[in-house]
C-alpha cells in the first residue's frame, strides 16, 4: 500500500508554481508575485494565488493501492481597484500553461490539469477598495513517487 500521505497536494502545487513561475508572459505582467496559498500582505497589485479548492478523492485500485490524487486548485489573477478587463490577461495565459498539463517533479508525476470551471468574483478589501479575483478552478491528476 501506498504510504504517502498529504504530498500529493504539495507535489501538484509545486508543479503549478514551476510552470507559472517560469512563464516570461506572467512574469513581464506580475514580476515574481505569485503565491501559493498566502500572498505577501505587501504584494503589488496585479498577482497570482493558487491555493487547494478541495481535496478531492483518491483512484484506489485493487489491494487498495492508491494510484493517484484528484485535488483541485483555484488559480487566479488578484488585482486591487482594477476592472476584470485588467486581469483577463494573466487568467488566459494561466489557462493556456495549465490546462492539459502535464509533467514529473522530483517527487512525483501529474498526469493532468483540467480547468473544471472559471472564477470570478469581487471582495471588499479591509482598507477601502475592492480586490478583483478572476481565474479558474483546476482538477490536477496526480501521483507521489
Amino acid at each position: 500500500m501506498n504510504s504517502h500521505t498529504a504530498t500529493e497536494t504539495m507535489i501538484a502545487a509545486e508543479f503549478i508554481n514551476s510552470i507559472l513561475s517560469n512563464d516570461e508572459t506572467l512574469a513581464g505582467i506580475v514580476g515574481t508575485c505569485i503565491y501559493n496559498t498566502i500572498a505577501d500582505i505587501k504584494a503589488g497589485s496585479p498577482y497570482i494565488i493558487f491555493n487547494v479548492q478541495a481535496p478531492g478523492k483518491d483512484t484506489v485500485v485493487l489491494g487498495g493501492f492508491r494510484l493517484a490524487s484528484n485535488p483541485v486548485f483555484q488559480v487566479k489573477a488578484v488585482g486591487k481597484d482594477v476592472v476584470f478587463e485588467d486581469l483577463n490577461a494573466i487568467a488566459n495565459q494561466i489557462d493556456i500553461l495549465l490546462h492539459n498539463a502535464a509533467g514529473t517533479t522530483s517527487d512525483g508525476r501529474v498526469f493532468s490539469i483540467i480547468r473544471d470551471a472559471p472564477i470570478q468574483y469581487v471582495e471588499p478589501a479591509k482598507d477601502g477598495g475592492y480586490f478583483y479575483h478572476l481565474g479558474g478552478l483546476y482538477k490536477v491528476v496526480v501521483q507521489a513517487n
